[in-house]
Parts: structure tokens; C-alpha cells; sequence
């Protein structure tokens, strides 16, 4: 899974004193370093949705995503709509 999204990330890193250790205690300070330097950027998933009592917060991006193709499909329809309609106009022009 990823790290992000809305949600907090802690990360505990654990070093040692021994001296035979001292490679691996170095490279975790080093990640821990360069850990601690990352900058997430969440985005909220916001969808203004009117009269949609019941709908969990799961599900409010797939009805996005629902509305979107609903609206693209109606726009495709309307194209159709209009094309079919200027053929029929070209064929009653040629009678």
C-alpha cells in the first residue's frame, strides 16, 4: 500500500550503540533523514453531491466517475443526435 492519501505516516527507525553495528545504525539514520524530508501532497476527494442521503464516503468517487460517463455519453448522444438529423435534412433536399 501506498503512504499518503488522508492519512498520517509515522515512521520509528532504531539504532544501536555496538560498535559492530555501526554500518547498518548509519544507514538508518540516513533513511530516517531522507524520510523525514518527504512532503505528501493529499487531495481531498470532494464531490458535491446534492440528495444523496445514504451514500457512504466510499462511494462518492465511483458515483463521480458514474456522472462523468453518464455526461459524456449524453454529450456522444447528442452529436449522434444532430448528425442524424442533418443527413435526413440532406436526403429530403435531394427528393
Amino acid at each position: 500500500p501506498a503512504l499518503g492519501g488522508n492519512s498520517r505516516t509515522a515512521v520509528i527507525c532504531t539504532i544501536t550503540p555496538a560498535q559492530q553495528h555501526f554500518g547498518e545504525s548509519l544507514n538508518t539514520l540516513k533513511f530516517a533523514a531522507r524520510a523525514k524530508k518527504m512532503k505528501n501532497k493529499p487531495i481531498l476527494n470532494d464531490i458535491n453531491v446534492s440528495g444523496a442521503g445514504g451514500v457512504s464516503s466510499e462511494d462518492l468517487p465511483l458515483l463521480k466517475k458514474y456522472r462523468d460517463e453518464i455526461e459524456n455519453l449524453r454529450a456522444e448522444k447528442e452529436a449522434l443526435e444532430q448528425l442524424y438529423r442533418e443527413q435526413q435534412q440532406g436526403l429530403q433536399d435531394e427528393k
